[in-house]
């Protein structure tokens, strides 16, 4: 903390395109999203500035373990195979895998005898082809190609984390021509993210953890939810 407070500066790591928990416009280089309402917050509690760098979340990873980021918010999910490998501090948002649907559906069993993408991770998702034999996958870890799929008629829904549902549904709003989509369903899944720290600093781990903690008591998380994902998904409480 006190050789970010010596240079004046944190260096953030921020997705480029997972809006609405983070991306990078591409005009201005200004960041967006939840991440970024928080990375602010952080700056703002060390009394610097904040300088975003965005790339994907290995990339991300890698920068904060090379030193060159401060921290960085990934939206890989919080597995323990990454907990053993990296340093994260406490979650910054818990999603929850749901289904995005054309306007009147809102279930597992509606989907029955369509096709539908998933973009779930192995790992932390559920298949949703074992809750509904009915449904075909189309599995991709790329939202890029539910998007596209869905545009070509080649996929009728989608299914992966929420805030991905909403990255999904705001592109598919912006192309218009494809009806009116909304996050539905049950929650099938759990995940957690949480941003990423250098190893082996554990006093640098607590007090983000910390500043997070504060962000959620002076209600900087509840507005930028309210903001960004509440439209798409509804209530929801912060991270405990």
């Amino acid at each position: 903390m006190g050789a970010i407070q010596q240079r004046d500066e944190i260096v953030i790591g921020i997705r480029a395109n997972a809006e609405p928990l983070g991306s990078m416009e591409m005009s201005s280089g200004r960041p967006r999203g939840l991440s970024a309402r928080l990375g602010n917050y952080l700056a703002q509690t060390l009394g610097v500035e904040a300088r975003y760098v965005p790339g994907s979340s290995a990339q991300l990873i890698e920068m904060v373990e090379r030193g060159d980021a401060d921290i960085a918010f990934v939206t890989a999910p919080l597995t323990e195979r990454a907990v053993r490998s990296h340093s994260f501090a406490d979650p910054y948002y818990i999603g929850h895998q749901r289904l995005l649907v054309p306007e009147g559906r809102d279930a597992v069993s509606d989907l029955r005898g369509t096709t539908v993408c998933s973009a779930v991770d192995a790992i932390t998702g559920a298949s949703l082809d074992e809750l509904e034999p009915g449904v075909r996958l189309l599995e991709t870890d790329r939202i890029k190609k539910c998007i596209e799929w869905i545009r070509r008629g080649r996929a009728d829904a989608a299914t992966a984390v929420d805030s991905t549902l909403v990255s999904i549904k705001l592109e598919l709003d912006r192309g218009g021509g494809t009806g009116k989509w909304s996050v539905e369903g049950p929650q099938l899944s759990t995940v957690g993210f949480a941003p990423v720290v250098p190893p082996g600093v554990p006093a640098y781990e607590n007090f983000v953890g910390a500043v997070l903690a504060g962000a959620v008591g002076e209600g900087v998380w509840a507005r930028a939810y309210g903001e960004l994902l509440a439209p798409h998904l509804g209530p929801s409480e912060p991270p405990a």
